[in-house]
This record gives C-alpha cells, structure tokens and sequence, in this order.
C-alpha cells in the first residue's frame, strides 16, 4: 500500500475527522476525541498537516 499501518490510521482518522467536521456542529475537541486522538492539539496539528489547513477552516470552506 505504500504506507505504514500508523500511517493508514492516521490518514482514515483524517477521514473521519472531515466527515464530521461538515456533518455536525461538534466542537473540534469531541471531534478529535470520537476519531481516536487523545489529544485536540495534537489533532489539530495532524489535520493541518494533512490538509494544510485547521479544522476551523476547514468547517467553514465545505460546511
């Protein structure tokens, strides 16, 4: 597949994250609690590193 297993976690954690993030109206921090990261921070800095982009932002463009 070209990628790690941490890395496919991470990229279908991401996955999850989008969905909601235009779906609901849940603050980023349940967001990133219901899609495995144990931390809003460290969710924030994963998603803006796969995106380029925060999740606040990203809400806001397809929401």
């Amino acid at each position: 597949m070209g990628r790690t297993p941490q890395q496919y976690l991470t990229a279908c954690r991401i996955a999850a994250a989008k969905s909601l993030l235009v779906a609901t109206r849940l603050p980023v921090s349940e967001i990133a609690s219901r899609t495995g990261f144990s931390q809003s921070s460290y969710f924030i800095r994963v998603f803006r590193k796969a995106e380029n982009v925060s999740p606040k932002a990203y809400r806001e463009m397809y929401s």
